[in-house]
């Protein structure tokens, strides 16, 4: 997501914080915290203006993060509802896992579905609604997609346009570690035993 805390609706963390059980009293305090907040500028040790944010959650604050995850809830639900109406299809790693099409991690969304333009499209409204809704948007700049060996080159050109982002090879990593893992994994941390 782009400036993840910065645009943050305050409407849509309230319903949010609504929908997930929170009491009324509870969700008016939150709201209370995350709608109070102004801001002064100093300019040679004097303060200059103030100025009040229409949304966003103040980064550094203790409770954001946990109030940027129940915004995110919003995006897994949305991913959950259209795995159980067969609109788009996860991923298992063993013949008897559950399937997953999504994985939250902080600011970071990794989507996991079927490599079909009809994938693409689901995934592509699904992440515009979310936007709409909450006042997210997603970073395309730093957005990818990784694709089976077994998708040609012309078909993960298609795939990549459609989502409008670009195609993570081997040797790309991802938080440090190579994003595609291949048969070794003692090969695929060597990297990391060599830092330590």
């Amino acid at each position: 997501m782009s400036k993840a805390y910065n645009r943050v609706e305050w409407p849509f963390l309230e319903s949010m914080l609504f929908r997930l059980s929170f009491q009324s009293r509870l969700v008016s305090l939150i709201m209370l915290l995350v709608s109070t907040v102004s801001f002064s500028f100093i300019l040679s040790g004097e303060e200059f203006g103030r100025v009040v944010p229409q949304r966003g959650l103040r980064q550094g604050d203790p409770l954001s993060p946990y109030l940027f995850l129940f915004c995110s809830e919003a995006l897994s639900g949305l991913f959950m509802e259209a795995e159980r109406s067969s609109s788009i299809r996860g991923v298992k790693i063993a013949r008897n896992a559950p399937c997953i099409s999504h994985l939250l991690f902080a600011d970071d969304t990794l989507i996991f579905c079927e490599a079909s333009l009809g994938a693409m499209q689901v995934v592509s409204n699904l992440l515009t609604k979310y936007e709409a809704a909450s006042g997210q948007k997603v970073n395309l700049e730093k957005s990818s997609m990784v694709l089976s060996r077994n998708v040609n080159a012309t078909d993960k050109d298609s795939l990549a346009n459609a989502l409008r982002v670009g195609v993570i090879e081997k040797h790309d990593k991802y938080l440090g570690l190579p994003a595609m893992g291949g048969r070794s994994k003692k090969e695929m941390f060597n990297g990391i035993r060599d830092k330590i």
